[in-house]
């Protein structure tokens, strides 16, 4: 019963793309991920509906849901310097922006982020994890998921 009803919603979102009805198309892939019968199909509908968002909304966040679910797939390398890398572009934050809230240089961020620095010490990662919002064990060792979720 789900598989087809997936299946409609995705072909509904499909058409809505092609229409280029970029919210319309977002909410279908929303609900299609919703109710997708395999976790490779909830993970491509979300990253689909991050994709119609993104077409009539350039500068949205996407959910820290859908970055919970979607950060193994998306980090090619895992360490430290790739989940920075990764978070930093996924929430669109600035060197200076994560400066300005952890305290750590710009050089010392670019430093961890390039592999420049083979080992950062686990009280700047605290640090630069704190101002990005993300379990500094995540960001560290890549244990658990990256965000704690409230509320969204």
């Amino acid at each position: 019963m789900y598989a087809q009803l997936y299946l409609d919603l995705a072909n509904e979102a499909s058409q809505l793309e092609r229409d280029n009805a970029w919210p319309q198309a977002h909410q279908s892939w929303t609900r299609a991920s919703a109710i997708a019968p395999l976790y490779e199909n909830r993970i491509w509908s979300a990253l689909r509906a991050e994709f119609c968002q993104k077409r009539y909304d350039p500068n949205s966040i996407p959910s820290k849901r859908l970055l919970n679910e979607t950060w193994q797939v998306e980090v090619r390398n895992d360490s430290p310097q790739s989940r920075l890398s990764w978070v930093r572009n996924r929430l669109n934050l600035t060197y200076e922006q994560i400066k300005n809230a952890s305290g750590v240089s710009v050089a010392t961020i670019r430093m961890i982020e390039t592999g420049d620095t083979e080992h950062p010490t686990n009280a700047v990662l605290s640090k630069i994890s704190m101002a990005m919002n993300v379990y500094s064990s995540w960001l560290s060792e890549g244990v658990g998921v990256p965000f704690l979720i409230l509320e969204e």
